[in-house]
């Protein structure tokens, strides 16, 4: 197994996989620099600003100001929900930050939520972008006391002696603990603890005493006057919620179960950090990551796909309403998850709904075709400063000068290397495939850049 292999294998794993535009550059390092590159790079961080988010009111009900109608409000939420969505897609196609954003899809999966309110998703969601890297209680809080996660675990609801358990819930055996780690009296006394906690018109949160229980709660063990911040940090306490969140960071990046004797020695060394950059590095300096059972055999989610492919073709999609479309054909649309426990992952993506879409997307980008699926305009109110004058365009760019010249210059048009960039997997049973598309592109019978689409559009790029 070479050095190339594992070096295509960091970049997948730790990023949205190479661009013909950095490659060359990222292949001269060691495996090791290469992934304290990926660190260095993704330190930055630049919030995501699709609107003026002032105004837009935090109130769901007022929601839009100027909006008399409720139809147009809801209209207009979901136009700016999917600008926030397009400008993340940016992102990960084209910043340096490529860890940054790849753990940042992770979380926004960990920590599921769905709301109406764009000024709430665009918040939540860079309070994700921004600590995706950093220390996992400050995000476990930052998002617990988030106005999007209030509304959508309904904490607006939980009141002293009607205390709503949903968030103290899903906070148990989806963002901490895991199923089984916890008994309904545990879900019921952290419930009470969370009563009151509310958002004031700033979005900042706050705990309305009013509607506080104060008094003593028994929760896993422990006895006191609790409020909802004590029972988070009994949770962090916890040694199972590093290994919870341990297990599933491994398995994002791995594709694989942990073991329970690596679990327990990354989950001991989290547990008294809760430092996820360093968890990573953890993770991904162990041999283990480097081998045949790891290295190639991980489904793509479909929005790695799509930003995979477009990374690799130079694509830029020039308004929202494209890559949204794709996300949904493929069936992973950000920034509304099926549910509180996010997508199902690996082979549950490829399905006989969704395999014709994903074998043909690189085909379908390079061609232009993608734009098909624009077959209606949404309408706009006129007369008010916040309306997106929405271009239908499609995709705006794709760069196929550039990588007809990266296949010539940097590949020499050899379609082995070019294949060994575009797969984690071994390439050995390729063999004939390639032996035949290589003769077709030196007869001229195709280009380098169609190439690299039908190398794109095989199983094994369905894989990193």
């Amino acid at each position: 197994m070479t050095s190339f292999r594992f070096k295509i294998h960091i970049l997948n794993r730790l990023g949205f996989g190479p661009s013909f535009t950095s490659i060359n550059e990222y292949l001269t390092l060691t495996e090791r620099q290469l992934i304290q590159r990926l660190i260095q790079e993704s330190k930055s961080y630049t919030p995501i600003r699709s609107f003026d988010p002032t105004k837009i009111s935090y109130d769901d009900l007022d929601g839009l100001r100027g909006f008399k109608s409720k139809i147009k409000r809801k209209n207009q939420f979901k136009r700016l929900k999917q600008r926030i969505n397009k400008m993340w897609i940016d992102q990960m196609i084209g910043s340096k930050a490529q860890l940054r954003e790849k753990m940042a899809l992770f979380w926004h999966d960990h920590f599921s939520t769905d709301v109406n309110n764009p000024r709430k998703t665009m918040e939540q969601l860079n309070c994700i972008r921004k600590h995706a890297l950093g220390n996992f209680k400050t995000l476990l809080i930052e998002i617990s006391k988030g106005p999007a996660m209030i509304d959508y675990l309904n904490n607006k609801e939980n009141v002293k002696q009607h205390a709503n358990e949903n968030f103290a819930r899903e906070i148990l055996e989806l963002f901490t603990l895991g199923v089984g780690n916890y008994t309904e009296k545990d879900i019921q006394e952290a419930a009470r603890a969370f009563t009151g906690w509310r958002y004031n018109e700033k979005g900042k949160q706050f705990t309305d005493l009013t509607n506080h229980d104060d008094g003593i709660k028994t929760f896993m063990g422990h006895k006191g006057a609790w409020k909802g911040e004590d029972i988070i940090r009994i949770i962090l306490e916890n040694p199972q919620t590093a290994r919870y969140i341990t297990s599933k960071v491994y398995y994002f990046l791995t594709g694989v179960s942990i073991d329970k004797q690596k679990e327990s020695i990354l989950a001991t060394d989290f547990l008294s950090h809760y430092n996820i950059t360093r968890l990573i590095k953890k993770i991904v300096l162990d041999p283990s990551f480097f081998t045949t059972d790891i290295m190639g055999t991980r489904v793509k989610s479909p929005v790695e796909l799509m930003v995979s492919s477009s990374r690799m073709l130079g694509v830029q999609f020039q308004g929202a309403a494209l890559a949204k479309k794709i996300q949904i054909r493929l069936d992973q649309n950000l920034l509304n998850p099926p549910n509180v426990a996010g997508w199902n992952h690996g082979s549950s993506w490829i399905n006989t709904g969704t395999l014709p879409d994903r074998m043909l997307l690189a085909y379908n980008l390079y061609t232009g075709k993608a734009n098909h699926l624009l077959k209606t305009t949404e309408q706009t109110t006129e007369g008010d400063a916040l309306i997106i004058s929405e271009n239908k365009e499609g995709i705006k760019r794709i760069n196929k000068a550039g990588l007809e010249k990266w296949v010539k210059q940097s590949c020499g048009h050899n379609l082995e290397l070019v294949s060994q960039v575009l797969f984690s997997c071994d390439t050995h049973h390729l063999g004939p495939k390639l032996n035949s598309l290589q003769q077709a592109l030196l007869e001229e019978q195709v280009s380098g850049s169609e190439a690299v689409v039908i190398l794109m559009s095989m199983p094994e790029y369905q894989m990193n």
